[in-house]
């Protein structure tokens, strides 16, 4: 997975784009990049950050909304301060198209895609860092199992770490009719992550 996310950051958007999407969002704004290196900015619905289908789908294809929320451990509770934001990556598997959007911790997001089989990882980053390759990544949330229902919980509560990764499932998400489709992201330390860099610029 490291190296997938290592091609879709440098490969398919590259540095300078990146640090453009980085500028945008100390703007104050909620940046979307996308492959051709186009930046855009997400609308809040009802706090929602909400990326719509004019920003993500070509006008001849179809599409549905993917809903995406996040949910903390009590294992890494204790670390979040209020300057970290969420950074959510998106690659569609079968065409390596790639879309990076900050949303919001608390909240969540909404986006349009067309029709296709999705892999998404969140970054839970420091967002006063001047360089995003400099920021520290504090967490890495990663889909929920379809099987554990999280909407009636605000943080998770766990006696071991281990008992988290139970919860996960990594399998892409395929996106065809009858959506909307819903995903939940388990934050995780990357603490408890050897392998994971801790900096974006170490994936390189």
């Amino acid at each position: 997975m490291w190296e997938v996310i290592a091609t879709s950051l440098i490969t398919h958007l590259g540095k300078k784009a990146i640090d453009r999407f980085w500028s945008g969002r100390h703007a104050g704004e909620y940046p979307v990049l996308n492959q051709a290196g186009t930046l855009r900015y997400a609308t809040l619905d009802t706090g929602r950050v909400s990326i719509g289908r004019s920003a993500t789908v070509p006008n001849d294809q179809e599409y549905e909304t993917l809903f995406g929320d996040f949910y903390i451990p009590d294992t890494i509770a204790d670390i979040i301060t209020g300057d970290e934001i969420a950074l959510v990556l998106v690659i569609e598997e079968h065409y390596q198209q790639v879309l990076l959007f900050e949303a919001d911790l608390d909240t969540g997001y909404q986006i349009d895609l067309p029709h296709g089989v999705y892999s998404v990882c969140v970054f839970l980053v420091d967002g006063d860092a001047d360089d995003l390759f400099d920021a520290m990544i504090y967490a890495v949330g990663f889909q929920c199992a379809e099987h554990i229902d999280l909407s009636d919980i605000s943080t998770i509560t766990v006696s071991d770490h281990e008992d988290i990764w139970d919860m996960l499932d990594d399998s892409p998400i395929e996106m065809t009719w009858h959506g909307p489709f819903y995903l939940d992201f388990i934050l995780i330390d990357t603490e408890q992550i050897p392998e994971f860099p801790l900096f974006f610029s170490e994936f390189f």
